[in-house]
């Protein structure tokens, strides 16, 4: 990783393939200072929901912190949810549906899974979220969206 920084302008190259730059332009620059540092921190990204998936069934608590995760692509007879599992601190069964970005579908998805496997409790585990999709889970008190 790089980091230049000129009057003004900071870019942080962080990827030669593909080519990805950051451009942060500042409008005005209070305080100045100069030092060497070391980030230990690495930056995980995922290209698939499969990826996704994978590493939050290895990593439940990504999800929140008392999900435990028992089953990837678990049939729930109206389909195979992603992750079933258990939130531990009440107790209860817990379905979650992984997207990249989840909208009012993988609401009405999750939604079906959890009458067909009498199941009280449901995750949306996404990077982000619609807004119609937030609006619409106001109507649920079943399901949870979490941004991973």
């Amino acid at each position: 990783m790089i980091l230049q920084v000129r009057v003004g302008v900071c870019r942080l190259l962080t990827r030669d393939s593909p080519s990805e730059v950051l451009k942060i332009t500042f409008n005005r620059v209070d305080k100045s200072i100069e030092y060497d540092g070391v980030d230990g921190a690495s930056l995980v990204m995922y290209d698939t929901e499969d990826e996704l998936q994978e590493q939050l069934h290895e990593n439940p608590s990504v999800i929140t912190f008392d999900f435990e995760s028992y089953e990837r692509e678990y049939d729930t007879g109206a389909g195979r949810v992603d992750l079933r599992g258990e939130l531990t601190l009440s107790n209860k069964e817990c379905l979650v549906e992984v997207k990249k970005t989840a909208g009012i579908d993988a609401i009405s998805q999750l939604s079906r899974y959890l009458k067909a496997d009498n199941t009280d409790t449901g995750i949306i585990a996404s990077h982000n979220i619609t807004d119609n999709a937030l609006e619409l889970l106001e109507e649920y008190d079943t399901i949870t969206w979490y941004e991973v």
